[in-house]
């Protein structure tokens, strides 16, 4: 028996490794280099391959299907029209793959609007989290399988919308926080801010667009695209 998970382990490494070094041809990491500036690919490694509730760097991961997301709680007909909005702008930024409404018994992902103190019943983590969260199951085959986010049922206005946009770009295998940028979607602080700034979009563009391999490190990441800088 041992040795069977020995050769399954051992199969498994063998498999991912190659996904990984045949996801890339040289032809795309010259065509990510010509389109984004080195600025670009740094913040991509801040936000991709951390975490905001740990100190392990997480491996790259995004979606390969078509992204269903239910809402349930206290949400509101604004609500809707808003991550209708927030949908729009992304599919028409990305390759492949689209974000829709779907039922709740079909969806994906979906989003609860709860009070936070609920939270603490979705993840240890999410007790750390007092206005949005997000988690997900992932695998070096399929990708990000599902998801679920949380938001505090509370916020308000623009502050709402900010947690809302935040935490469904997050889900899309965009995990981390910055202090880099103000502007960004992923600006560490809490800020009424909610449209995305333009180096959001491409690092949207660039997760889905570029055929990057899901389980990539960030070290492969900077081997790649920033070794020479």
């Amino acid at each position: 028996m041992k040795k069977l998970i020995i050769i399954i382990i051992c199969a498994l490494f063998i498999i991912s490794c190659r996904l990984i070094t045949e996801g890339l041809t040289d032809k795309e990491i010259v065509r990510i280099k010509s389109n984004f500036t080195i600025e670009e690919l740094d913040y991509f490694t801040d936000v991709v391959f951390n975490s905001d509730f740990s100190n392990k760097n997480t491996k790259l991961k995004r979606w390969k299907k078509n992204i269903g997301v239910s809402m349930i709680g206290s949400y509101t007909s604004e609500d809707s029209i808003y991550i209708s909005d927030v949908f729009k702008i992304i599919n028409n930024n990305i390759e492949k793959i689209r974000i829709e409404y779907a039922s709740e018994n079909k969806a994906d992902l979906k989003i609860h609007f709860i009070d936070y103190k609920e939270f603490s019943g979705f993840n240890e983590n999410a007790v750390l989290a007092k206005n949005g969260y997000f988690n997900c199951k992932w695998n070096i085959l399929e990708g990000i399988a599902e998801g679920y986010i949380l938001i505090n049922k509370e916020l308000e206005g623009d502050g709402r919308k900010r947690v809302i946009k935040e935490e469904i770009t997050q889900s899309l295998g965009l995990p981390a926080d910055s202090y880099k940028y103000p502007s960004s979607i992923f600006y560490q602080l809490m800020s009424e801010n909610h449209t995305y700034a333009d180096i959001d979009m491409k690092l949207i563009q660039l997760l889905y667009n570029y055929n990057l391999p899901i389980g990539m490190t960030e070290q492969e990441f900077k081997d790649i695209f920033l070794k020479d800088e």
